[in-house]
């Protein structure tokens, strides 16, 4: 009896929080309309330590958003397309002198080159950041649709200091995959670099499923984020994905709305997931 009473104390004093792995950090991808500032964000959608931002073209780099998030204590994404010279990116980023991670080429179903050609881009460009902004850390991403792919692909842990996985959902109760497929890249690339899960979105209107469904949404993600931190120790951070994918179909037009902005019951739930 008195040790069924002192595995209660304990458990009460030290009880189990799902978000307190000490190593894990949260983000978000942001579009230009969801936010005014970091801080306004952060007060109406939780805490997050890294800030994603999309670099499709050398010559409109964010630099006031990319200084803002530094100064406050936060860590830059910065997300460079395949089409960007990162080369001069990495120039002028350099002069900033400041800590961020830059991901290179984002390897997706939109990436259009042989695995020859990806590599010696990723190679390049990672050489060319490490030389102009020594303070970066430089992420290799992929989607977890193709995990093969993104195996053969990987440019050597030499060249990617960090391994993230691409996680979209279209349907939000196909949780079972998500985690299986995480599961699954989190083996081989475990021992290799550290991990992030670099993008992380849950459609909660879909075109598998045109109908909003905030509930299953806020489950989805709380469960997900619930099993990585339990489970996956080396994942370092999670960063959400806050996009509206439009997609054309013959007749009508939906879209993927991954957004936790656009409805207010989905911002709250996830406010009070990542601040948990």
């Amino acid at each position: 009896m008195k040790k069924i009473i002192l595995a209660l104390l304990i458990a009460f004093i030290f009880h189990e929080n799902v978000y307190a792995q000490e190593n894990m950090l949260y983000g978000i991808e942001l579009e230009e309309k969801d936010y005014t500032s970091i801080s306004a964000f952060e007060k109406n959608y939780g805490s997050h330590d890294i800030y994603t931002f999309s670099i499709e073209d050398e010559t409109k780099i964010p630099y006031m958003d990319i200084l803002e998030c530094s100064l406050s204590g936060k860590t830059p994404l910065l997300s460079f397309s395949e089409n960007c010279n990162i080369e001069k990116c990495a120039e002028s980023l350099g002069r900033l002198h400041i800590e961020f991670i830059a991901e290179i080429c984002p390897l997706t179903d939109t990436v259009d080159l042989e695995k020859n050609e990806y590599i010696s881009l990723f190679q390049t460009s990672s050489a060319a950041l490490k030389k102009y902004a020594p303070k970066c850390q430089t992420l290799y991403s992929f989607s977890l649709n193709d995990i093969e792919k993104g195996i053969e692909y990987f440019p050597s842990d030499y060249y990617a200091d960090i391994t993230g996985f691409i996680v979209y959902s279209k349907e939000n109760k196909n949780i079972l995959y998500s985690v299986l497929q995480t599961e699954k890249a989190y083996a081989y690339f475990k021992d290799k670099t550290d991990i992030i899960i670099s993008r992380f979105a849950v459609s909660h209107f879909s075109t598998d499923n045109p109908t909003y469904e905030s509930a299953f949404t806020s489950k989805f993600i709380e469960d997900y984020y619930s099993y990585i931190s339990k489970n996956m120790d080396k994942v370092s951070a999670i960063i959400y994905s806050n996009k509206y994918i439009y997609i054309n179909l013959p007749y009508l037009k939906y879209t993927n709305d991954y957004r936790i902005t656009s409805l207010n019951e989905l911002g709250k739930a996830y406010k009070s997931i990542v601040e948990k």
